[in-house]
């Protein structure tokens, strides 16, 4: 079985709770990314993904792309 990291980040300037909807959709549908979970009362962004296909640096790059910033909270490998 591949070895799957979790990423927990934090969307900043953030204004809405849909904000996160788009950014969420674009992550699931990234290869090498398993899940994706949210919070959207405190910003948070969950991401299970295959580090073999995808790292977390790409992940965080996905989501600038969309104009947000983010500080990870917590990664375990």
């Amino acid at each position: 079985m591949d070895k799957i990291e979790k990423l927990h980040l934090r969307i900043i300037d953030v204004t809405c709770a849909t904000c996160i909807i788009p950014i969420r959709k674009k992550l699931m549908k990234t290869n090498g990314v398993k899940f994706v979970g949210s919070n959207y009362v405190t910003n948070f962004i969950f991401v299970e993904y295959d580090p073999k296909i995808i790292s977390n640096t790409e992940i965080i790059q996905r989501i600038k792309d969309f104009g947000y910033d983010t500080i990870q909270i917590y990664r375990e490998n």
